[in-house]
């Protein structure tokens, strides 16, 4: 078993390395929109919507809670969508303070996903997007993934997005295994890897959308995108829905 002084070195770890990136020209809180990336975005939001009705989630009856949350993005949009409750957690208190004033109808707390401050089946929906590729050191994001299964309904859904593992062809352009795995900060989960996380049923998976390195090379043309998007191969992340036991 890992002791608490291991845990703590790699959350701080994780905190130093996305504070570092909040720091850099166009970060976190600095960034705005991009063609490639509102194309991206689109494309895995579409598929995660259809994977929830696939799986009988109501979104207007669902509490949900977004583990590694950021400033929001994600969950906001689930709360556009009809979640009746949505609440986030994340490490960084300074994304947190942004998805406030960003979205104020949000519930964010700031804290450690390793100890939510939660009650046992207290949500019907729990996600995550890239927040457990972020995590380097396998028992904590075991840990995580516990948590996330604590917290949920036995009749709930955990949906997990992460980067994938690259195909060999995408690894054949630098640029784009450069932004597979930047700062090597990152540890791309794949469908076995996602599926021994949780205790539960895997009711679903898919490559949801494009690498966006590729979308920014056609730029962002809809047309061209359509096309590369047919090839799973070409895609960078993972959509999985799990039953919990």
């Amino acid at each position: 078993m890992q002791d608490d002084s291991a845990e703590y070195g790699e959350l701080r770890r994780i905190a130093e390395v996305y504070a570092e990136r909040d720091r850099r020209p166009g970060g976190h809180e600095s960034a705005g929109p991009t063609a490639a990336g509102l194309a991206f975005i689109q494309q895995v939001e579409l598929r995660l919507v259809r994977m929830l009705d696939r799986a009988g989630i109501v979104l207007e009856q669902s509490a949900v809670l977004d583990v590694g949350c950021g400033s929001g993005y994600y969950l906001n949009r689930l709360s556009e969508f009809g979640a009746r409750r949505a609440v986030g957690i994340d490490l960084m208190p300074e994304r947190v303070e942004a998805g406030r004033r960003r979205y104020p109808q949000l519930d964010l707390h700031a804290g450690s996903a390793t100890e939510l401050p939660f009650g046992d089946g207290e949500f019907e929906l729990v996600t995550q997007f890239t927040c457990l590729s972020s995590v380097l050191d396998p028992v904590v994001r075991r840990r995580i993934a516990a948590e996330m299964s604590r917290v949920v309904q036995p009749d709930g859904l955990i949906i997990s997005f992460d980067m994938r593992p690259a195909p060999t062809l995408l690894q054949l352009t630098r640029r784009l295994r450069r932004t597979a795995a930047p700062d090597g900060a990152l540890l791309p989960l794949g469908r076995r890897d996602v599926a021994g996380l949780f205790p539960g049923t895997v009711i679903a998976s898919e490559y949801p959308a494009l690498h966006p390195a590729i979308i920014e090379r056609v730029g962002a043309r809809p047309a061209a995108v359509g096309v590369l998007s047919v090839l799973p191969v070409l895609r960078s992340h993972l959509l999985v829905a799990i039953r919990p036991f």
